[in-house]
C-alpha cells in the first residue's frame, strides 16, 4: 500500500508543533478523519509525533476533558511535592532529630491551611474581584509558611528565616518540574 504524504498550504489550518517539524493539519481533516489516518496522511513517523498528533486531536475534541485531567493531576502533584518537600525541610532540620513524617504532616497541614485560604478568597474574588491583588495571597501563604516554621520549629529568626528563603526556592523549582511532569503525563495518557 502506498503512503499519501499531505502538506496543506490552506489557510484554514492548525499548526501542530512537534518540535523541529510543524506540519499544518487542515481543520476539514481534523474533523473528517482520525487521529491513525491523518498519520498516514501527513506522514508522521516518529513515535513522539504520532502521540502529540493523536492527544492534539483529542484535547481540541474534548477540551472538558482534557481539563479534568489536569486537575485530577494536579492533586497528584501536589502530594508529590509534599514528599520532596518534606524531604528537603528533614534535611534542613537534621540536627533537631525529627522523623520524616513530622516533616511531612506538617506541610499536608499548611497546605490545608493555603488551600482553605485560596478557596475563601475565590468566592470572595467571586462577589468582589481582588483584581492585582492576587501577589499579596502569594505573599501571605509565603508568610505563613515562614510563621509555621518559627513555631514548629523554635529556632531563632535568623536561621528560621534563612532556611524558610532556601525552601521556598526549592518549593518553586520543585513545583515547576512536578507540574511539568504531570501535564505531561496527562497529555501523553489522555
Amino acid at each position: 500500500m502506498e503512503e499519501i504524504v499531505r502538506v496543506t498550504k490552506s489557510k484554514d489550518s492548525l499548526a501542530m508543533n512537534f518540535g523541529s517539524r510543524v506540519p499544518k493539519i487542515a481543520y476539514k481533516d481534523i474533523v473528517e478523519h482520525n487521529p491513525d489516518e491523518l498519520i498516514l496522511m501527513y506522514g508522521i513517523k516518529d513515535w513522539l509525533g504520532k502521540t502529540l498528533l493523536r492527544q492534539g486531536i483529542r484535547s481540541i475534541q474534548n477540551p472538558n476533558d482534557l481539563i479534568s485531567a489536569y486537575i485530577g493531576s494536579f492533586s497528584w502533584t501536589i502530594l508529590a511535592l509534599i514528599i520532596v518537600m518534606a524531604g528537603a525541610m528533614h534535611s534542613f532540620y537534621w540536627p533537631q532529630k525529627r522523623y520524616y513524617v513530622e516533616h511531612f504532616v506538617l506541610l499536608l497541614h499548611w497546605h490545608s491551611g493555603v488551600f482553605l485560604m485560596l478557596t475563601l478568597i475565590l468566592v470572595y474574588n467571586y462577589f468582589l474581584p481582588l483584581g492585582e491583588w492576587w501577589g499579596f495571597v502569594i505573599l501571605g501563604a509565603a508568610v505563613f509558611l515562614l510563621l509555621t516554621m518559627k513555631r514548629f520549629y523554635a529556632q531563632n529568626w535568623f536561621w528560621t528565616t534563612f532556611k524558610w528563603f532556601w525552601f521556598i526556592i526549592f518549593y518553586a523549582i520543585g513545583f515547576s518540574i512536578l507540574f511539568a511532569l504531570g501535564l505531561l503525563v496527562v497529555f501523553t495518557f489522555f
